[in-house]
């Protein structure tokens, strides 16, 4: 759950919730105890987001996103 308060946590933020692994979050500078406690047990128990992150998760192990940067590099 992400709770933004400086430079680009705020596009973080946005990015996390568009692709449906969190829920939006509240400003950072009216944010309470009570609050980050519900969205953190949002975040945890719902299903959706849940599946939501796994699938993700799944996508991103996939992807060997350094062995593409080397071998980028590599042709410089």
């Amino acid at each position: 759950m992400p709770a933004p308060h400086a430079i680009n946590l705020h596009f973080w933020a946005r990015r996390m919730t568009a692709l449906g692994v969190s829920p939006t979050s509240p400003p950072a500078r009216r944010l309470t105890a009570p609050q980050l406690a519900g969205a953190l047990r949002t975040t945890l128990h719902d299903e959706q987001y849940r599946n939501r992150s796994a699938g993700l998760a799944q996508i991103l192990r996939s992807d060997n996103g350094a062995e593409r940067v080397l071998s980028a590099l590599g042709t410089l």
